[in-house]
């Protein structure tokens, strides 16, 4: 034990020391706060429009009804998110074919933003025919990537519409509007028999945020072990270090000594993540859910530092290495591609599958805990199955260890593994 201990520690203390770790810890948070709040300050600048900066909409109207009621609406609705410029534009049936291709070409021109064509029967007709123009009503603009701009557009003449439909109708479309105004129903989070105001959306993209960590701290760990054995296995060293240890003890070594590396980088991205959410008052995490967090990475990292200890013993590049573990790999992406599916139904039987799987306990197992604590018992059965897992995967690593860490050239058919496994 004394001599695992050693090689941890030398692990450990390598791994600190390089450049990679400083990177991992110091520009990885940079990095996961640029691609999480740079695009929402962005979509938020862009929902509020462009300021003072007019946009000029050319409306033809085949209705001969809805034009006064436009003019209404976007003068409204311009109020503190730019002014819009509406053109009335006369076409009959027989002259929109050439008024459009005039828009058109003001719009190649940059001389117009965007044209609407309504059809004549869209205040009459309750059904927008798909092959009928006089039942649609067309928008046409030269960047269809601007979807807040064209959003407001389509709903301030979707609001002419209706309300020219209620005037015929005999109703007041300011008595309609005010008596439609969105009604606010506060969500309510029952636990532990109190109730509290949900942080819905909080407490969902939390669950993902200790999900991504547990996914992110697996990957570069075992990923780093994983390169560690295949480097030492090329340059030889371990042939000098095997002269000393057994390849038992050398393989757990190295597996405790770049998990607490990952433990470290981890600690250091927690503490910054939970202080960007608290600074805007949002509550991700408990002490159950940290202590969860910390059982599971340790569970997770010991199943997959195995067996990616095991795969670089049998690889001599990083290749093979990769070719070697992408069945692995898939089948810890597999939370991710259904974590929204498993947010929503946190007690269905697709979470309690994947609750079972040693290859998937970690990641779904702190899903369910941050979104709705699961009972006692699937906590307690998906530990028992991780703790029977890996000594297991120990066993059956450590012999494909011993014989394939001293093995050059061509690699190990999966047949000769298992011949491996079965040595005495």
């Amino acid at each position: 034990m004394n001599k695992t201990l050693k090689i941890a520690r030398r692990e450990y203390v390598v791994s600190v020391r390089s450049k990679m770790f400083l990177i991992s810890v110091l520009l990885m948070p940079l990095f996961i706060a640029g691609i999480a709040i740079l695009p929402a300050i962005l979509a938020k600048k862009a929902m509020k429009g462009d300021g003072g900066q007019k946009k000029t909409i050319a409306i033809i109207d085949m209705t001969g009804q809805l034009y006064p009621q436009l003019e209404k609406t976007f003068a409204e609705m311009g109020k503190g998110r730019g002014s819009y410029v509406l053109e009335e534009i006369a076409a009959s049936t027989e002259t929109l074919n050439d008024k459009q291709k005039e828009l058109n070409e003001r719009i190649e021109n940059r001389q117009l933003d965007a044209y609407v064509v309504i059809g004549k029967n869209v205040v009459t007709s309750p059904v927008q025919y798909k092959d009928s123009p006089d039942h649609k009503i067309r928008y046409y603009c030269r960047n269809v990537g601007d979807i807040a701009q064209s959003e407001r557009i389509k709903g301030a003449i979707r609001r002419a519409v209706i309300n020219v439909r209620l005037e015929k109708a005999g109703i007041n479309p300011e008595k309609t509007a005010k008596a439609s105004r969105n009604i606010a129903i506060d969500d309510m989070e029952v636990k532990g028999g109190t109730a509290k105001k949900s942080q819905k959306m909080s407490n969902i993209f939390g669950a993902f945020a200790f999900m991504m960590l547990l996914f992110m701290a697996l990957q570069l760990t075992a990923q780093g072990l994983l390169h560690g054995v295949i480097e030492e296995k090329n340059s030889r060293v371990i042939e000098v270090l095997l002269s000393s240890v057994s390849p038992k003890e050398l393989m757990i070594g190295k597996i405790l000594g770049l998990g607490a590396v990952g433990l470290t980088v981890v600690l250091l991205w927690s503490i910054v993540g939970y202080s960007a959410a608290r600074a805007r008052d949002i509550n991700i995490a408990s002490l159950p859910n940290v202590g969860f967090f910390v059982l599971f990475f340790l569970l997770g990292y010991a199943f997959f530092g195995i067996i990616m200890s095991a795969a670089g013993s049998v690889c001599n590049s990083e290749k093979e290495a990769q070719q070697m573990m992408m069945p692995v790999m898939l089948l810890l992406v597999i939370p991710l591609v259904v974590w929204f599916y498993i947010a929503q139904r946190p007690d269905g039987t697709l979470a309690k599958i994947l609750s079972v799987i040693p290859f998937t306990v970690p990641m779904v197992m702190m899903l369910r805990i941050a979104l709705q604590m699961p009972p006692a018992a699937e906590i307690a059965l998906s530990i028992v199955i991780m703790l029977v897992s890996i000594p297991v995967a120990l066993w059956a690593a450590t012999r494909i260890f011993r014989t394939g860490i001293l093995m050059y050239g061509k690699r190990p058919r999966l047949k000769e593994i298992v011949r491996w496994v079965r040595y005495k």
